[in-house]
């Protein structure tokens, strides 16, 4: 949350996603430059590093499970 407020990352605007659950919505980076903050430093690498060169992201339910400690499932299998 505290990285949304500060405008680095930002829920993925994308017009067929919109009906979706907010927990089911995309995230992305928008700007990865350092907070100053290690907590959050390190939150915005792991989400700029997942996002590689294919765009793929993750939604904010998956990293608030994977921030938590919680297992992230895997839709494919």
């Amino acid at each position: 949350m505290e990285l949304a407020l500060r405008r680095r990352i930002a829920l993925v605007k994308d017009p067929n996603r919109r009906r979706l659950p907010i927990s089911e919505r995309l995230v992305e980076v928008l700007d990865d430059r350092n907070t100053g903050e290690t907590i959050l430093d390190e939150a915005l690498k792991m989400m700029k590093a997942q996002e590689g060169p294919d765009g793929e992201r993750m939604s904010v339910g998956s990293w608030i499970d994977l921030m938590s400690g919680k297992p992230v499932s895997n839709s494919l299998q």
